[in-house]
């Protein structure tokens, strides 16, 4: 998968499993809003493709 620098979704390869992480500098595990977001426009890319 591509992303560009907006974090928008704009290439994807076949794979058989997907790794995703973020650095957090402040050490808050918490997912922001954008991360919700691109989690979901993930997935639902990866639904469509299959």
């Amino acid at each position: 998968m591509m992303l560009n620098t907006k974090n928008q979704v704009v290439g994807l390869h076949r794979a058989c499993g997907k790794s995703e992480c973020k650095n957090r500098p402040s050490g808050d595990p918490t997912p922001n809003r954008e991360d919700i977001d691109l989690t979901k426009r993930l997935a639902e890319r990866a639904n469509t493709r299959h």
